[in-house]
């Protein structure tokens, strides 16, 4: 049995790029979570996608020679199958060139949370300080309260 018929290679490749729509749509709803700053369905979101990582590199590893056996053994390959696993690699690729720029997109967004919690932080560490020093710490009445008689 040659290599070529050793590895379904559409097969491969149509789960490969189904895992990538996966990992995509998980993080659309990722970068969703990040906007609304719902920390814990973000953390689970995170988990699913962990999972299908897991899942691709399970896949993986059964073919750890894929990529270069696709190189030797496109060229045998009838010309239908051999288009179709380009199509999806094509696709597969377009898919992953999306997921950069989304991860990218939602790594921006929890800069931008993380510099307003930051900001916030800091007004109110500010306010504290603020608030510290107009407290009077002496039980004596003060020249502060406009009723003199209390």
């Amino acid at each position: 049995m040659s290599a070529s018929e050793s590895v379904d290679y559409l097969s491969f490749f149509k789960h490969r790029n189904e895992h990538c729509r996966i990992l995509l749509s998980l993080s659309e709803e990722q970068n969703t979570a990040i906007r609304e700053n719902r920390l814990d369905e973000l953390l689970a979101i995170i988990g699913r996608k962990q999972r299908v990582l897991s899942v691709m590199e399970q896949e993986k590893g059964q073919h750890p020679e894929i990529w270069e056996q696709w190189q030797s053994d496109r060229a045998n390959l009838n010309s239908k199958n051999r288009e179709r696993c380009e199509q999806l690699l094509a696709e597969t690729e377009n898919i992953l060139a999306a997921l950069v720029q989304m991860e990218q997109q939602g790594t921006m967004q929890l800069e931008k949370n993380r510099d307003d919690t930051q900001q916030q932080l800091e007004k109110i560490s500010r306010s504290m300080h603020a608030n510290d020093a107009y407290y009077d710490q002496s039980d004596q009445k003060t020249h502060r309260y406009l009723n003199v008689g209390r």
